[in-house]
């Protein structure tokens, strides 16, 4: 009796042991499942219907275990990239590992994020599956297009610097070199008839004083493109003004100019940005939207300042901005340098707009001898 009933506790035994063992093994994948940062799906093949997930998926997604295992693969993606997650999806289901660099995935809420996502086939519960694990590398590529994004506004700053360095040549070329040859020839000849032919040598002598007044006229002209004195004299509002004077032309546009400001003076490097900015704006609407009126308004509303450009011209369809065209390009990215944001709202018949809003940068001490006084020439 005693040998029967042990050999039958024995099967019971091995069992019990066997059932705590498979429990033990259950433990600890779930502990590993849950404990993973990486999200995992496992996807029945046929249906493409969610039959297994870890904590970290549900947490990135935004669903409850319940809700996402009532859902597929055709739910976590948006519109657009589905297609082609489905193609790869049924390349995996015939044996091709699967490996997903920055593909975008849909929360519940209908965001997105980006992810890094690995497949490969298995069984689950005696169906053939696919098993992927996602990492959110959101940040990553952010980052890296940030810096793309970097090296393509360093690229339109330096094509728009050498576009400016250029005119700037052809203006010193044609202009203040021409007068400043010219001068000198006429001094030479002035030193060469002086006491052979007084009357021509004054002559000379007097076309070439002319010739240096236009060539300290031109001097100046260039100088106030790159930057007016009455910008480190005054600052940008007397220097916008003055901007807007030497627009206004007999047959030109009627320009209005309107300012709502408390702050004095502004960081030497803002105030050339606001000026460039409407410089560029202004300039465009007087000489392409064949507008007859132009609004300039420079606006503070609390630490931000506000430039707003408008025309009620022929407009543009946004879209159809040259990527060569550095003076929008110029002006967005002047303001994304200086923390700001652009807006260039525009349509064919309807005018432009451009806001621009910057955060205010006062002047400090040391700032206010930068700069030639008012006495320089």
């Amino acid at each position: 009796m005693n040998d029967q009933g042990e050999s039958g506790q024995g099967p019971i035994i091995e069992r019990s042991e066997t059932e705590q063992a498979l429990q033990q093994a259950h433990d600890e994948l779930r502990a590993i499942y849950d404990g993973m940062v990486d999200g995992m799906l496992i996807a029945d093949r046929e249906t493409r219907r969610f039959v297994r997930a870890n904590s970290a998926i549900c947490r990135m997604l935004g669903y409850s275990m319940e809700e996402l295992l009532s859902r597929s693969v055709d739910d976590i993606h948006p519109p657009a990239n589905l297609p082609y997650v489905l193609e790869k999806f049924r390349e995996n289901a015939e044996g091709k590992l699967w490996i997903a660099e920055e593909l975008p995935v849909l929360r519940r809420d209908g965001t997105v994020f980006y992810a890094d996502i690995a497949t490969n086939r298995l069984h689950y519960r005696e169906r053939p599956c696919v098993i992927g694990f996602f990492r959110d590398i959101t940040e990553r590529k952010q980052a890296r297009d940030a810096l793309a994004c970097e090296r393509r506004t360093l690229e339109h700053l330096l094509q728009s610097s050498d576009h400016e360095r250029q005119v700037i040549a052809y203006e010193i070329h044609d202009g203040l070199a021409q007068y400043l040859a010219g001068a000198t020839m006429q001094f030479e000849v002035y030193d060469h008839l002086k006491d052979t032919r007084p009357k021509d040598a004054a002559n000379a002598f007097l076309a070439g004083l002319t010739m240096l007044r236009q060539s300290h006229s031109e001097a100046r002209r260039l100088i106030s493109g790159v930057r007016p004195p009455i910008l480190d004299e005054e600052g940008i509002v007397a220097a916008v003004a003055h901007l807007v004077n030497e627009q206004r032309e007999p047959k030109g546009p009627r320009i209005q100019y309107r300012t709502k400001i408390e702050f004095e003076r502004l960081a030497p490097v803002l105030e050339n940005a606001v000026y460039r900015i409407v410089q560029e704006g202004l300039a465009n609407a007087c000489r392409h939207s064949r507008s007859n009126k132009v609004w300039v308004e420079l606006v503070q509303e609390g630490q931000q300042l506000r430039i707003d450009i408008r025309d009620r011209g022929v407009g543009f369809r946004l879209q159809d901005i040259d990527e060569n065209r550095f003076g929008l390009h110029g002006i967005r990215e002047r303001a994304r340098l200086l923390g700001g944001t652009c807006r260039i709202e525009s349509e064919p018949g309807k005018g432009t707009r451009i806001v621009v809003e910057v955060p205010l940068v006062p002047r400090r001490a040391e700032q206010a001898t930068v700069g030639p006084s008012p006495a320089d020439g």
